[in-house]
């Protein structure tokens, strides 16, 4: 195959060894984030289980944030499973789900946070004094774990955003257009593929292979073939 002068010469001449070949990470890994997520996983459930302590004091509340720390506690106990069965890839559960159900229990703790704040104002405007110390002390500890899981919720959203777009900027990478002489047309290697052609029956000199990058705009009809 020949090809124009005008026309860059690709930097890669032969065919890249398919031992050395292997699936690219769609999301870098990052150990201060890996440890920093670990971490706020181990936290959100420790809070849970203390405001779940908290609530025999107040009965009725308990129906309406009972249901949110169980889902949330399944959830970070999930992640935390799914990291301990693919600890040497070092992967979770995928990134988008954990951006949806990041976001569902930010936005219920943002909610439950304010509506509580409200009662407890209620409470301590009509109570006696006997009855705010019994009670009182305890409900704004579990406002405020409220507020501090609502906190821990956003970091992990905007984490989430962040791996979400790393992974939707790596599957646009580019197409690599590949021609061995002997083994028919030209064919595409993606940056995450480790799959070649079948070997063709003529041996052909690891010189003679010759590798072009697809371009990208109108100087492909500038290719001439002669063989």
């Amino acid at each position: 195959m020949k090809v124009l002068d005008n026309y860059p010469e690709s930097p890669l001449q032969t065919m890249p060894d398919p031992t050395q070949l292997s699936p690219v990470r769609l999301v870098p890994y990052n150990p201060r984030w890996h440890w920093g997520k670990f971490t706020t996983r181990c936290f959100i459930i420790l809070f849970s289980a203390c405001i779940w302590g908290l609530l025999v004091i107040d009965d009725i509340w308990a129906l309406v944030i009972v249901p949110v720390l169980i889902s949330d506690i399944v959830w970070q106990f999930a992640e935390l499973i799914t990291l301990a069965f693919r600890r040497t890839k070092k992967r979770g559960i995928h990134p988008v789900a954990h951006l949806v159900i990041d976001l569902a229990h930010m936005l219920c703790y943002f909610a439950i946070a304010v509506l509580y704040s409200m009662v407890i104002y209620n409470i301590a405007s009509f109570e006696n004094k006997e009855q705010q110390k019994a009670g009182f002390i305890p409900r704004i500890v579990i406002d405020v774990f409220l507020f501090v899981q609502w906190i821990f919720h956003l970091l992990l959203f905007v984490r989430d955003c962040v791996e979400v777009n790393q992974r939707r900027r790596a599957k646009v990478a580019p197409t690599m257009m590949c021609y061995i002489p002997g083994q028919g047309a030209p064919f595409a290697v993606k940056r995450d593929s480790t799959e070649l052609p079948p070997a063709s029956s003529e041996a052909v000199p690891m010189d003679d292979a010759k590798v072009l990058l697809h371009p990208s705009n109108s100087s492909a009809s500038s290719l001439s073939k002669n063989f």
